[in-house]
């Protein structure tokens, strides 16, 4: 037997739109607070490492003190996020994909 492999678009349009809306809202955030923590563990976990000779006591400490910024910088972010918004902007998304999924259902039944 030989399958056809489907593109996600190709199963179910509501599959690709949903990736795409959670990208491009959360992208650029995810990407920043992964450039900062990086760049951040990099100078921190050199100073305490070499400048003040901590050894590989130096590279943890930075770990975990990394760490611990960037979990308190997305807690302060969930914080000031509006659910109330985020719950709408979910139910339109939501609404989006079962028209689709019935578009889809209905284009399959027309051309049995």
């Amino acid at each position: 037997f030989f399958f056809k492999q489907k593109t996600a678009y190709e199963m179910l349009r509501s599959l690709v739109g949903s990736e795409m809306c959670i990208r491009d809202r959360y992208g650029t955030l995810a990407i920043l607070q992964l450039l900062l923590r990086g760049a951040l563990f990099l100078w921190l976990g050199w100073y305490l490492t070499f400048d003040l000779q901590m050894g590989i006591e130096g590279i943890w400490a930075a770990y975990a003190i990394v760490t611990v910024f960037s979990s308190m910088f997305m807690l302060l972010y969930l914080c000031r996020l509006d659910w109330e918004e985020e719950v709408l902007l979910f139910k339109e998304r939501m609404m989006r994909e079962l028209v689709h999924r019935y578009e889809f259902v209905v284009l399959s039944l027309i051309h049995i």
